[in-house]
């Protein structure tokens, strides 16, 4: 009897100890503000429990600079508001903190490492977690550890931001129907003297209902612009197509919005589908995004894409 109890709560012990391990290896989702981010294996992993990332993704994220000293295997990290210095270095299990209080002084911290630096692949990966809060940046784990929230430093208000949506030209399809999906940008007229010069986009749909036809950069009259190179490449995330464009030509906005893209997709089906546009921020950056000129100096204004592009993500319902 003693021995079934014990083989009972050796095999119990081992499934416990297996599904922990095996809950351990599953990559979390990221939501950082309002976006969602992907990080993949081998980008990322546990380590003894430990989340890790890579250190130069991270940072981008939150704002912060890095630099690579070689010599002595050296990462020196500066916050967004260059007022937090942090120092890591390959073979040590020590964080230094290092707070400025005026341009000349500081206080300094040694703290142990979470977990050990490790390379994969040319990627330095830094404990996730240790780093957020070294750099001021709240955090929050879901229940079941399967999601994670961070909340940027930075939020700017809704009327504050350039507004990036969708529209159709069609509620109803046809199989062999082409729908064609515009991309406008709102809320212009919060960069004077600024006209866009290129975008991103991420849209959002089921290959089994829709199928790319075309798609181009426009004018602010909607007509299709002549400049440009573009690039169509649904690989560059997950689920969704993402179309990319740089131009040389400056375009102005009407009644402050302008419509910066078109895209055509082909019905694959009587029952249409749902498209919609991505505000995630993918390996390769942000599935949507828009790049704002100087009309005058014809120098890029660019955004910060964080907290001054609001993406609306409704979804678009075609029958």
């Amino acid at each position: 009897m003693k021995k079934r109890i014990l083989n009972a709560l050796l095999i119990l012990s081992m499934s416990t100890a297996f599904g922990a391990a095996a809950h351990a290896e599953t990559i979390p989702e990221i939501t950082w503000g309002e976006r969602e981010i992907y990080i993949d294996n081998p980008q990322a992993e546990f380590s003894n429990g430990v989340f890790m990332v890579p250190v130069r993704r991270l940072c981008q994220l939150a704002g912060a600079s890095v630099d690579w000293y070689e010599s002595n295997q050296g990462i020196i990290i500066n916050s967004k508001d260059n007022l937090t210095r942090l120092f890591l270095y390959i073979g040590n299990d020590t964080l230094r903190i290092f707070k400025f209080t005026s341009i000349a002084d500081g206080v300094g911290e040694n703290v142990p490492l979470e977990a050990p630096l490790k390379i994969i692949d040319g990627r330095t990966l830094v404990p996730f977690e240790q780093i957020c809060r070294a750099l001021n940046l709240n955090y929050e784990w879901s229940g079941d550890r399967t999601s994670i929230a961070v909340e940027p430093l930075t939020k700017i208000g809704e009327d504050k931001r350039v507004e990036v949506s969708i529209s159709t030209d069609k509620e109803e399809v046809s199989e062999g129907d082409e729908v064609t999906i515009t991309v406008t940008a709102s809320n212009m007229d919060i960069y004077p003297g600024t006209g866009y010069s290129g975008y991103t986009a991420g849209i959002l749909y089921n290959p089994e209902e829709f199928q790319l036809v075309s798609s181009c950069l426009t004018t602010s009259e909607g007509e299709k612009s002549e400049g440009g190179i573009g690039a169509d490449n649904g690989a560059l995330t997950k689920d969704s197509l993402k179309v990319a464009y740089v131009t040389v030509d400056i375009y102005d906005y009407i009644d402050n919005k302008a419509p910066v893209g078109k895209i055509v997709l082909k019905a694959l089906t009587d029952n249409g589908g749902t498209v919609s546009l991505s505000d995630r921020i993918g390996n390769v950056g942000y599935d949507t995004s828009i790049v704002l000129t100087d009309k005058e100096s014809k120098k890029i204004v660019g955004l910060q894409k964080d907290t001054e592009l609001k993406i609306d993500t409704t979804p678009i319902v075609i029958k």
